[in-house]
């Protein structure tokens, strides 16, 4: 059967394949992806690592080059002396057996405190309760809290000596090792060290570290 033109209908409704894959390459606007594996999925993006970072076993590190000041991320000092590495290896053993001392203790505290079948209290505060808290803060926690507290200080402590060696990247990279050799959960070490090391460095420089 044959249209008033004398050509065939059915030949006019689907285009050749090889025509139809020659428009789709020369048609951008009609380009297809196509996948190397038989199956047709695409493949999974490959992991790229974040510029200015090094992995150092299996840890993502800051480098040195950082010129931004940035907390966690300031130059490491390019060598060390043999009384300083002595140093940080006798600092890195205090923060470990601190840490743990600190985690082991709250836990006690906390059994105690169940046993007696006391449960957490909750206070709204004024703002002016709040500010004279805030001048109390270290007066009122050595007074309810005296081990807790002297086991947060000789943390920050710790962390102060760090800083005077080699910036807020030698307290990252001493903190890391203390967390992964932990036997507690390697998260719970760094939490509770990060937040009792908040603010210690060198705030001339802004080489500080900020939880």
């Amino acid at each position: 059967m044959t249209d008033h033109d004398g050509l065939n209908p059915s030949r006019l409704t689907r285009a050749p394949a090889r025509a139809r894959v020659k428009a789709d390459t020369e048609d951008p606007s009609r380009s297809v992806i196509r996948h190397p594996n038989p199956q047709g999925q695409p493949e999974p993006a490959r992991p790229t690592r974040p510029p200015g970072l090094i992995p150092l076993d299996g840890i993502t590190m800051p480098t040195t080059s950082n010129t931004t000041r940035r907390p966690g991320r300031s130059p490491a000092p390019d060598a060390l002396t043999q009384q300083q590495r002595d140093d940080v290896a006798g600092l890195e053993h205090v923060l470990a057996f601190l840490a743990a001392t600190r985690i082991d203790y709250e836990a006690r505290v906390a059994d105690a405190r169940r046993a007696r079948g006391e449960r957490p209290t909750y206070k709204f505060l004024t703002p002016d309760e709040c500010r004279r808290g805030l001048a109390r803060r270290g007066l009122d926690t050595l007074l309810e809290d005296p081990v807790g507290h002297a086991l947060d200080r000789a943390i920050r402590d710790v962390g102060t000596h760090l800083a005077r060696i080699g910036g807020t990247a030698l307290m990252h990279t001493t903190l890391e090792r203390v967390a992964e050799n932990a036997d507690h959960p390697a998260g719970r070490v760094r939490s509770l060290v990060a937040a009792r090391w908040d603010g210690v460095g060198d705030k001339a420089s802004g080489d500080v570290w900020w939880t």
